[in-house]
Formats: structure tokens, C-alpha cells, sequence
């Protein structure tokens, strides 16, 4: 019998090591991100693993309850994955606590205590206590005691701490896998939504000259919001937006730019770019050439790349705007694309103003709005509209005037932009001046205009619908 019960016990304790060598907790860190301009991280983890052969389970802690599950993936160069599951194991731990006030309070109840009010000490016996008061009794006089009064407490409190049992979750990710005994490369990657970069440039000119050149410097702004932290990992941001599922997405030759920034026609702020640039497919990538560790919840401002930048200085009028705009018109003559984002222009040591601004691939101009320009009065109005019946379709002629008045003390040369209602089809009859046709009905005139004159734009279009029966 006593054998039967050493083996029986031998037996088990087998059971349990092998249990415990085939489901192993283990920490597989963040080793590299990619943030793509949609709002979507791509995450990965690496990690050399001593495993043994057969069954396991590897349980990998501190995985982000935020990434898309369907996306984990995990390559073993040694072993063959059966299945992952995310899993939660709560457990019971005892941690010593503080005592509250209340608490204090009770184990001081028929003990002397010393109050310092607002009045001076009052000395006695802890007799009771409320929510907002206590009562000292001291010889036959009970003295009633607001907290709001209390300055300081004296109290022979003999234990301050207690003994408490808490619940301590960990989540994770349960890999299942079939495994040979020896050293494995393990590798994970998934999906992140919510994490966000974005750029942010500074335009640095020293004249306001009809043209010219500045010295823009690119930034990126990374928000980790993956729900973990990223400790010394490799950070890329791409320019770009890859195709993703909607319910996912917030809508929210290589060249090195590392550089100091010298020799430039504006004064701008000297700053330290470490990132290199590639193009990836579609997409322009930008990787950070040292490692960076971004907590959860943690934004950091990058300086991304810096360039000469020649300008064009003009003043447009949309006429979806109330009054006309001072833009500087930067062209992008560089070796790489520029991310939509923040411009802000500064003339010297002033600001100018900012705009935001769209993806501008190379050989590209973008528009930056720096003022409103009140000292150039417009006015649009439609001055007639007359339709014709047709058996089939109905055609609508409109005529349109656009008036404007340099009050600057200055000439000035003005942009003028308009569009024409949509239809069918839409034909431009006359325009006075001539007019330069756009994409979708757009019409664009340049006019100069001398101090305190005045002129007038006057076009007729039609717009004719079809009736489809």
C-alpha cells in the first residue's frame, strides 16, 4: 500500500513539472512600430525562447487588449502554431495597506487624543465619530468637533496598516504550438488602432518679396495609444494610407537626412534629423535611426527633415470665402513627398500664420494661407437666371459678376477663383476677361490691380439636365 501511494505521488509530481514546462509565461517586448497615416500601427515583437519538445503553450504577458485580433500573428522558425486565444488569469495576493482617517479614527475610539482647532488643542477621550464630525469628551464636558476644523490630531495609534486581499489580473495572448527542444526565434505582429502621427512643418523666410526662399523643417508628431508601452524600439512613420477595413481605422535609392541646419536664407531654429527616408511600394517611409521608447499614452514631436524651399507670394479670392487670402505657394522641388499636416510661417522671429495642408507629392505646389486681406473688398452676385424647357431637357442660363476694390496702398495682383453650378453639361459663353477653365467647373482669372482701383469680372455660363425616363 505505502508503495502504491510513492508511486502514486511520483506520478503526480511528474504531472505537474511536465504542466509547468509546457505552459510557460513569457515576455515577448515590442521591438519595432510602424505608424501609417490613417491612424493604424503596425506592432512587432521578437524574442529568443529556450523551449522543449511536444505540446506548449506560451502565455505572453503585457499584450494590448486594443490590437486587432485577427491580425496577431506569430512565426516560431522551430515550431508550428495550433492556435491563439487571448487569455485572463485573476489571481489573490495579500498588500498592506494604510489605514483611512475613519479607520484611524475607530482604532483611537475611547483613547486620549489631542485636536488642534482653529480655536487651540482640545484634549480628551475619543468618545464618537460621524461622516463630518467627532465628539472629545474631557471630564463631564463632550466637545463636538467639525473635520472642516481640524488643523492637526494627535492619537496614540498603536497599528496604522492592514492586511488586505486584492485581485491582480495579467492578460495577455496564449500561443499553442507544437514545439522541438532547442532555442527559438519567435516573432508576433498585429494591428493597433488609435495610434496617430501627424506632420507639422515651420516655414522660416526673411523678406515678404513676391518670391523667394525659406528653410522648411518637417516634424512628426507620434501618439502612442496602443494600450502598452513601447521600450527602445525601432519607429517608423510612413506617408500614406494602405487600405483597411473601415471598422478598424479612426478617422483620425535611400536617403539619409541627419543634418544640422546650416546655410539656409531664413533664420531657422537649428535642429538634429535622424531619420531615413525610402520608398516602400505606394508609400514613402521615414525610419528613425535610433531606438525610442514612447510610453502608452505619450506624444513626442520628431524633427523629420529639413530643406530649401523656394515661394510664390500671391493673393487669392475664392469666391466661397468672404474676403481674399494672402497665400505663400511652396513648391516641392525635394527628393521627398510631404505628409497633409500643419504649416506655420514665420518671418524672422514673427508669426505669420498657419494652414493646413495635402499630401503634396514632389513637383507639387502647396497653398498656405497665412491672412485674411480686408484692404481688398469682393463681391459676388448672380445678376440673372433664365431656364428653357426642353422635351427631353431643361437648360439654365446664368450670369454672374465679381467685383473687386484695391484699397491697399500698393498694386496688387489678385487670383480670383469661381465655380460654375454642376450639370449635364455646363458651357462657359462668355467671360470678360477671358477665363482659364480648371477641373470641375472651376474657372480661375489673374487681374492686376493698381492703388484704389477697381474692376469688374463678368462671365455667362449655361447648365443644361437631361430627363431620363
Amino acid at each position: 500500500m505505502e508503495r502504491k501511494l510513492n508511486v502514486a505521488c511520483v506520478l503526480l509530481l511528474f504531472v505537474s513539472l511536465s504542466y509547468a514546462e509546457r505552459n510557460i509565461s513569457v515576455e515577448i517586448p515590442v521591438t519595432g512600430v510602424t505608424v501609417y497615416s490613417n491612424g493604424i500601427a503596425f506592432v512587432r515583437r521578437n524574442s529568443t525562447l529556450e523551449l522543449p519538445e511536444g505540446d506548449v503553450s506560451l502565455f505572453i504577458k503585457n499584450f494590448t487588449s486594443s490590437a486587432v485580433f485577427d491580425s496577431v500573428t506569430v512565426k516560431d522558425d522551430k515550431g508550428a502554431v495550433r492556435g491563439i486565444v487571448r487569455y485572463q488569469i485573476t489571481t489573490k495576493k495579500n498588500e498592506t495597506k494604510y489605514l483611512t482617517f475613519e479607520e484611524l479614527l475607530n482604532e483611537s475610539i475611547g483613547n486620549s487624543v489631542g485636536v488642534l482647532t482653529k480655536n487651540g488643542w482640545k484634549n480628551g477621550t475619543l468618545k464618537w465619530f460621524s461622516s463630518d464630525r467627532l465628539g472629545v469628551l474631557s471630564g463631564d464636558k463632550l466637545t463636538i468637533i467639525n473635520f472642516d476644523d481640524i488643523e492637526e490630531l494627535e492619537a496614540s495609534v498603536s497599528n496604522y496598516t492592514k492586511n488586505v486581499e486584492v485581485n491582480e489580473t495579467e492578460k495577455g495572448v496564449q500561443v499553442d504550438e507544437v514545439s522541438t527542444s532547442g532555442k527559438h526565434s519567435i516573432s508576433i505582429n498585429y494591428f493597433v488602432p488609435n495610434v496617430n502621427w501627424y506632420a507639422n512643418y515651420r516655414y522660416y523666410i526673411t523678406s515678404e518679396a513676391e518670391t523667394g526662399e525659406g528653410a522648411l523643417q518637417a516634424w512628426a508628431a507620434v501618439l502612442n495609444n496602443a494600450g502598452e508601452d513601447w521600450e527602445n524600439i525601432k519607429l517608423k512613420v510612413v506617408v500614406g494610407y494602405p487600405h483597411m477595413l473601415s471598422y478598424y481605422v479612426t478617422r483620425y535609392a535611400t536617403e539619409t537626412l541627419k543634418n544640422l541646419a546650416t546655410g539656409y536664407p531664413a533664420e531657422a531654429p537649428s535642429v538634429v534629423s535622424e531619420f531615413v527616408s525610402a520608398f516602400l511600394g505606394e508609400y514613402y517611409v521615414y525610419t528613425l535611426t535610433d531606438l525610442i521608447t514612447l510610453k502608452n499614452g505619450e506624444m513626442r514631436n520628431l524633427p523629420l527633415f529639413e530643406s530649401s524651399v523656394k515661394y510664390k507670394k500671391e493673393y487669392i479670392w475664392d469666391t466661397t470665402w468672404e474676403r481674399p487670402h494672402k497665400v505663400y505657394k511652396l513648391n516641392n522641388s525635394g527628393a521627398q513627398s510631404w505628409a497633409s499636416g500643419t504649416v506655420r510661417v514665420y518671418l524672422g522671429d514673427e508669426f505669420l500664420g498657419e494652414d493646413s495642408i495635402k499630401y503634396t507629392a514632389k513637383g507639387k505646389e502647396a497653398e498656405v494661407t497665412v491672412a485674411d486681406v480686408p484692404e481688398i473688398v469682393v463681391k459676388k452676385l448672380v445678376n440673372s437666371t433664365t431656364g428653357k424647357e426642353y422635351t427631353y431637357a431643361r437648360t439654365t442660363t446664368y450670369s454672374v459678376s465679381l467685383s473687386i476694390e484695391n484699397r491697399k496702398d500698393e498694386k496688387i495682383e489678385l487670383r480670383v477663383r469661381d465655380w460654375m453650378n454642376p450639370g449635364d453639361v455646363v458651357t462657359l459663353i462668355t467671360s470678360n476677361p477671358p477665363a482659364e477653365r480648371k477641373e470641375q467647373n472651376k474657372l480661375e482669372w489673374v487681374i492686376s490691380l493698381g492703388k484704389g482701383e477697381s474692376k469688374t469680372i463678368t462671365y455667362v455660363y449655361t447648365v443644361t439636365n437631361y430627363y431620363y425616363y
